[in-house]
């Protein structure tokens, strides 16, 4: 463990930084590097924003003794890498986060402007404080402590700011990636990482993200048919047949496996009945048309899964597509007119064991500096983690109260909470890497 002395240094260096810290994640927020394949956003509207930050970012550091990568995989959309070599017979660790984010939402809810980067009350607010630039901030000034300390890294420290976290371009499948991934793929390794997102536990796992889409074809007729369709007697479907009546049957279906799944699978490291199938969106109604007077021929609902990290996806998507297959087996419609199931994005997820060395580090750098042990948890939400090829990894950033304001209006970090994180930070680094006083 390091020695109480270094530990003591190292605040004092990050405190004395503090209006540095403040101003430096200040300025990236004013910089608006929304993702620009965020559903709802114009793509040549906001392009260039993860660019402009990335550059901002790599001309602060360009004199802090790093070697620079910054790399366009596409046309204004760019990673940045900062390698700060050690001097040799260490571990090397890669401290990562994303440098895009989710559009401002409605501007009218906003106590400052979105991208104000408006320093008021001990906090830093605007889009993309909290989420997560205040914990790129942080990873950079436990690098900048520890050199101004005059503390000889023995392993390298990897810098990595990378794009289009917010949309699975980091490396989920079913989008072309284009962040975290071609990190690795660059030749980028490391015999750890840390993940600086906005939580001040550890997360060591996360469960699978799916995005499902079912297509139900029906038949579309004049709506004074309609008592055809529902009552006995009637014609049925030789004359029409409504997709969203069977669409909703198919949908209420889903809601059953969701409801097994809250009591069937369990994971100790995850909030209780996280995994879930969220039907968050629905189309429907007779071709183009939004008109209530023709029997709807076609509905669509997108889904949400997340599943359980231990399971692997094969068997996810079967145990769903079994199961919608079953409750149309019972529908004289839907039997011989079965829907289209298409499985549109799968963000992997991610474990590193509890015993692995990282998780000890970052636990015993949090403890050292805050006098508490951190909770150890999985993140319920879905990381750049798996994209980081066979790095053991973990997250611990800047968290706190901001945590909950990511991706909603009014989003702040705490102050407080972005200099204890650059202390953590320093202190693992300092653990992992190994060091010698000058």
């Amino acid at each position: 463990m390091i020695e109480k002395d270094i530990i003591n240094l190292i605040s004092k260096n990050v405190e004395e930084m503090r209006d540095e810290i403040v101003n430096l994640t200040s300025e990236l927020v004013k910089i608006p590097s929304v993702n620009p394949n965020y559903i709802g956003v114009k793509y040549e509207d906001v392009v260039g924003g993860e660019k402009k930050a990335n550059e901002f970012l790599a001309k602060k550091i360009k004199d802090w003794g790093c070697k620079i990568d910054l790399w366009e995989p596409v046309p204004g959309r760019a990673n940045l890498v900062a390698v700060f070599k050690g001097e040799g017979g260490g571990k090397s660790l890669m401290l990562n986060g994303h440098i895009d984010v989710v559009p401002e939402g409605n501007l009218k809810l906003w106590k400052y402007p979105p991208f104000s980067g408006k320093v008021a009350e001990g906090k830093i607010w605007g889009r993309g404080a909290s989420d997560c630039k205040g914990g790129l901030v942080a990873a950079l000034y436990a690098i900048r402590a520890i050199q101004k300390a005059g503390l000889k890294l023995k392993g390298n420290v990897i810098f990595a700011s990378t794009a289009g976290e917010e949309t699975g371009e980091g490396g989920a499948e079913g989008v072309k990636p284009i962040g975290a991934i071609t990190v690795v793929e660059r030749g980028y390794k490391a015999d750890a990482a840390i993940i600086v997102e906005q939580y001040d536990g550890i997360w060591v796992t996360q469960p699978h993200l799916l995005w499902l889409r079912v297509t139900v074809e029906g038949k579309a007729t004049h709506a004074m048919f309609r008592y055809e369709l529902i009552h006995a007697g009637g014609r049925g479907a030789e004359i029409g047949v409504s997709a969203i009546d069977k669409g909703f049957k198919i949908y209420q279906s889903l809601k059953e496996l969701e409801l097994q799944w809250g009591i069937t699978k369990k994971h100790k490291l995850l909030p209780p009945g996280l995994f879930t199938l969220g039907v968050n969106v629905i189309r429907g109604g007779p071709g183009e048309l939004r008109t209530p007077f023709i029997i709807p021929d076609n509905f669509v609902m997108d889904c949400c899964i997340w599943a359980h990290p231990e399971e692997k996806v094969e068997d996810i998507k079967k145990e769903i597509e079994n199961h919608i297959n079953a409750i149309c087996s019972t529908d004289e419609w839907l039997k011989d007119h079965r829907p289209k199931v298409e499985w549109v994005l799968w963000w992997p997820p991610f474990t590193t064991p509890l015993d692995h060395p990282i998780v000890k580090t970052v636990s015993e750098a949090y403890e050292a500096i805050t006098g508490k042990k951190p909770i150890i948890t999985g993140c319920p939400a879905v990381l750049d983690a798996p994209f980081l090829t066979r790095i053991p990894t973990v997250s611990h950033g800047a968290g706190g109260a901001g945590t909950d304001t990511e991706h909603a209006e009014n989003e702040f970090i705490v102050i407080d909470d972005i200099t204890r994180a650059a202390k953590v930070l320093a202190i693992a680094i300092l653990d992992w890497c190994g060091y010698k006083k000058e």
